[in-house]
């Protein structure tokens, strides 16, 4: 695996989350937003608090964020619902959480998130907005 490896792909599953969760209370930017987590799995919906860890623009102005679960601190994963594999948000149904997997294996770090956040600002969302058009409001009638 790649220095980002394996915990990066942990923080991409975030940010998909982030991405196909229902309505997010609060916006980009904002130090804290809380998201509705669909787990047809675990039988439902559960909010998930994420605290902002990176902010940073691209050369033209877009600003990037990178949140990460509420709890966390660089390189920690026992005990830190949405990275700790053990996390089960409904104890006693029928969801199993990965007891196979160990700890490393989702430890994400300041260091993997400033890597990740530098590069999309440099790197990856001027590619995406050569290629599509300048980032905006996912619906614009709505600022949040």
């Amino acid at each position: 695996m790649t220095l980002l490896g394996r915990p990066l792909a942990a923080l991409a599953v975030c940010a998909a989350l982030l991405l196909s969760a229902g309505t997010a209370l609060g916006a980009a930017g904002d130090p804290t937003i809380i998201v509705p987590i669909n787990d047809a799995e675990a039988g439902g919906t559960y909010n998930l608090e994420f605290k902002r860890v990176y902010a940073g623009a691209t050369p033209t102005g877009t600003p990037v964020y990178i949140y990460v679960p509420s709890g966390w601190t660089s390189g920690q994963v026992a005990g830190i619902a949405g990275i700790d594999p053990q996390f089960d948000p409904i104890p006693g149904d029928a969801f199993t959480p990965c007891a196979t997997r160990p700890d490393s294996d989702y430890v994400i770090t300041q260091t993997q998130i400033n890597t990740l956040g530098d590069l999309l600002a440099r790197q990856i969302v001027g590619v995406n907005e050569a290629h599509f058009g300048p980032i905006g409001l996912a619906n614009a009638s709505d600022p949040n």
